[in-house]
């Protein structure tokens, strides 16, 4: 997945996520997640600190970036949000919140000063040095100081990134509302949704109708996810809920034969098929809510427990 990221570590911004977050401005879709307060939270604490996902090729070479900035995630990473725009759907832009300074106690140099290692390559303009690395797809980032990173699979997006405006107001507004005391949470507009692979001409004018999309995540002793669409209309409403439906009924066919030959994704469908749905004439809900004894068993393919 090409990305983006910018990591800063300023304590004013490790808030609550705001409309001053760099966010590109055509973007139709945010997702945030609050990495620290979820895995402070006690069912954090118990059994999410311990997921780790499938191991990919672009996450372990973004893994011996981080590894090269001396990053440990769990301890140094407040906040990750990531958006993408419907006009650039093959660029990802993510924003990574948190503490980059180098440990006190190490005296070598920072990562701006540093030598790349084997498979990172320097690019110099003027006075900004971007540096490249190199793999299918490569991905281009920048150490702008010791508490922020930006990093892209487009090199032009580093370079142009100083003269973006804000994301658009409506964006904004339901960013704002959607941070307020959640462990993450996602806006999308109907945009985004034109991205949304659909069975039929029905089903596509269903989605553009959508007004916007918001999803909260809440992590305590349980893990809850509600995830609500604004619709203009009673007919929207009724046809979204059966859009809805059919997809959760594919999640149940599918799940069998995703534990057999997607053991390491089989979570997601698992998942899926515990959601619920709601329905008003103004917007419909699915929502799901999970025991920390319930999140053990569908994530348990992702989870290394100590024995």
């Amino acid at each position: 997945m090409p990305l983006v990221l910018v990591a800063g570590m300023s304590p004013s911004r490790v808030g609550a996520a705001d409309g001053n977050e760099p966010i590109p401005p055509s973007a139709d879709l945010v997702v945030c997640i609050e990495l620290r307060q979820l895995l402070n939270s006690p069912l954090g604490l118990s059994s999410l600190s311990h997921i780790r996902l499938p191991r990919q090729e672009a996450n372990h070479r973004f893994g011996n970036l981080l590894r090269w900035l001396r990053v440990e995630p769990a301890r140094d990473i407040e906040r990750v949000i990531w958006s993408v725009s419907s006009a650039h759907p093959d660029r990802g832009w993510l924003v990574i919140r948190g503490r980059f300074g180098q440990d006190p106690n190490d005296s070598s140099p920072s990562a701006s000063t540093r030598q790349p290692p084997d498979g990172i390559h320097a690019h110099q303009f003027g006075d900004e040095r971007i540096l490249e690395a190199q793999g299918s797809p490569p991905f281009f980032f920048q150490v702008l100081d010791e508490q922020t990173l930006a990093c892209s699979s487009h090199l032009e997006w580093l370079r142009e990134r100083k003269s973006w405006r804000p994301p658009r107001p409506e964006l904004r507004r339901l960013m704002e509302q959607s941070a307020q005391g959640t462990c993450g949470w996602f806006v999308a507009l109907p945009g985004a949704l034109a991205m949304v692979p659909t069975a039929d001409e029905t089903q596509r004018q269903c989605l553009e109708r959508i007004e916007s999309v918001v999803g909260l995540l809440r992590v305590h002793t349980t893990l809850r996810f509600d995830l609500c669409f604004r619709v203009p209309d009673p007919p929207t409403s009724t046809a979204l809920q059966q859009f809805l439906r059919l997809s959760l009924n594919r999640a149940k066919q599918w799940q069998p034969l995703g534990d057999r030959e997607l053991p390491e994704l089989s979570p997601i469908l698992d998942w899926l098929t515990t959601f619920r749905l709601a329905a008003t004439a103004e917007q419909v809900v699915l929502s799901s809510e999970l025991s920390d004894s319930r999140v053990r068993t569908i994530f348990r393919p992702w989870l290394k427990l100590d024995k």
